[in-house]
């Protein structure tokens, strides 16, 4: 059996922070138009009351609605994400009650950024090995509440949000999913990182601490030497896909990415700049988006990467 992406919904708070916002709290970021040259970022959204938990399941509930299917017929809800409301039980679990899906098993997944791409992997597999027929895989952060207050560079860069899709089994000769493609690099863990209490003494004062030169310049490398490395390992190039929607890290970064691949920008889809970078939701949610928008419909092959903390890269290879 085969898995395709069957539908998808998302979920962006209310609450918008632009750059003028932003500058009241980080004075030290310059100007409003410094920003966004910088980020490629004019506003993002914070939830102020919504946990993780319940984003997932906002986009979970608009997700069953778009596509009439009963929430009964779930085998599996999965959700990446760094940002769990608790230790445990999982948010997956929190997600299950919540939408009613009485039949489903479900499990986090913490790749940072990428979690919603290796869990992509995950449903495959279980769909290829006839363990399920319809998952949904979410992608779910609330970054606004892991930023430090004493470094801009964090602070200008990640909003909230949240994006669900549908798993589910091909029919008849659909092209579906087409490949995964994970790797970690577990070098330079500690130049993006947030300790639990159980790694520190005093976890009140810890914070969320990012080397941003070294994030950007490994992110750049990483994701371009994997992306190379996928296509070689599939016999693919960059013109086999309609787009490519890589993590919502920084527009600059995106930028660079497209010129060292020699690939067109305008390739690259982006929502980067009104809702920042929000971590596992970002792909999931920039595909939401443009799906919405008409600019992605069915058919189109597309590129889907990320990368993130540890460092973690993912890929999927897909015909919406």
């Amino acid at each position: 059996m085969k898995a395709k992406l069957a539908g998808l919904a998302h979920y962006l708070p209310h609450c918008i922070v632009d750059n003028e916002e932003i500058l009241k709290k980080y004075p030290e970021a310059g100007t409003e138009n410094k920003i966004f040259k910088k980020t490629g970022i004019k506003e993002r959204r914070y939830s102020e009351y919504l946990t993780t938990s319940d984003m997932a399941t906002k986009s979970s509930i608009a997700l069953l609605d778009k596509m009439k299917i009963g929430s009964c017929e779930i085998d599996c809800v999965i959700v990446g994400t760094s940002t769990a409301d608790y230790f445990f039980p999982s948010t997956a679990s929190v997600v299950i009650k919540g939408i009613g899906a009485k039949n489903a098993f479900g499990f986090d997944i913490n790749a940072a950024c990428p979690s919603f791409l290796v869990a992509i992997e995950q449903s495959v597999m279980m769909i290829t090995l006839g363990r399920a027929k319809n998952i949904i895989v979410c992608g779910a952060d609330r970054m606004s509440r892991t930023l430090n207050s004493d470094d801009y560079k964090t602070g200008l860069l990640f909003g909230d949000a949240s994006a669900s899709v549908l798993l589910s089994v091909c029919d008849g000769d659909e092209k579906g999913i087409n490949h995964c493609y994970s790797k970690v690099v577990a070098d330079d863990l500690e130049d993006i990182y947030l300790k639990t209490p159980f790694s520190c003494d005093n976890w009140m004062s810890e914070k969320f601490i990012m080397d941003g030169r070294k994030v950007y310049q490994r992110g750049i490398e990483l994701t371009v030497k994997t992306v190379k490395e996928f296509l070689n390992k599939y016999s693919l190039s960059l013109a086999d896909y309609k787009f490519i929607i890589p993590h919502q890290s920084n527009l600059r970064i995106i930028e660079k990415i497209a010129k060292q691949l020699k690939c067109h920008h305008e390739k690259f889809l982006t929502n980067i700049e009104s809702v920042g970078n929000t971590a596992s939701a970002s792909v999931p949610l920039c595909l939401s988006q443009k799906v919405d928008e008409g600019v992605v419909n069915k058919g189109d092959r597309l590129l889907l990467v990320s990368y993130g903390a540890g460092y973690i890269v993912s890929i999927t290879d897909l015909f919406f």
